[in-house]
């Protein structure tokens, strides 16, 4: 049980708590011989989502269109069939790091932040990262988490990769995280083509030209086409 507003320490105490647990029980059922009573990847996955939606409202949402949109990408741009889950959970799981900003921040939307909280809200990646990377089961997801915010010029953080050289799947999270960070703008043809304006004067800079065309693809296909 957890009371809001949701400490940051108090909350990455209960689910080093719960992630303790549930492990324990599924390595002692494997030491045992005997399957685990269900597995834990979905629960714990889901579990994760639910609390980043508590830390940042809206995270559920936005993660299930992230995960939707990054399948239908990873697929368009050739990514490895045995790539596609991490990509799936990395897009789930990519806000639980908002554990550890302020609460405005983890609030807030990163589009229309000034450059100083821009700089301290794009570090909930890195926090992803550490709350994830000693988990087996998440131990690659978290990897794409880490290089969420690389940038294609070699201008992000935190290990300034460029171009190719940045997994393909946190280019696609790079693009679609700020893409569906607005979820009424996404809904509204108007706003949502101001958006798409908006990412593609960056194309080549934060973005991969590549994953971008496959985004309006997929906007065309997908977004547009249920809205005809």
């Amino acid at each position: 049980y957890l009371v809001k507003p949701l400490p940051a320490d108090e909350l990455k105490a209960r689910v080093g708590a719960i992630l303790r647990r549930r492990f324990w029980g599924v390595a002692e059922a494997a030491a045992e011989g005997s399957p685990p009573a269900a597995a834990p990847k979905a629960q714990i996955a889901q579990l994760l989502v639910q609390l980043a939606d508590l830390i940042s409202p809206g995270a559920a949402n936005r993660s299930f269109q992230v995960v939707s949109a990054a399948q239908w990408l990873a697929e368009n741009l050739g990514m490895r069939p045995e790539e596609r889950p991490h990509l799936d959970l990395a897009a789930q799981l990519h806000e639980i790091g908002k554990a550890g900003l302020p609460p405005r921040l983890a609030r807030s939307r990163s589009t229309p932040l000034p450059r100083q909280d821009f700089e301290t809200f794009r570090a909930y990646a890195a926090v992803s990262h550490v709350l994830l990377r000693n988990i087996d089961l998440f131990e690659h997801p978290a990897v794409l988490i880490r290089h969420l915010f690389e940038n294609w010029d070699g201008s992000g953080v935190p290990d300034h990769l460029h171009q190719g050289r940045i997994p393909l799947g946190s280019r696609i999270l790079r693009l679609l995280v700020d893409f569906f960070d607005d979820l009424d703008a996404v809904s509204n043809p108007a706003a949502r083509k101001k958006t798409l304006e908006t990412l593609q004067s960056r194309m080549a800079l934060l973005y991969d030209p590549a994953v971008f065309l496959a985004l309006l693809q997929y906007v065309q296909h997908h977004l547009d086409a249920s809205l005809a």
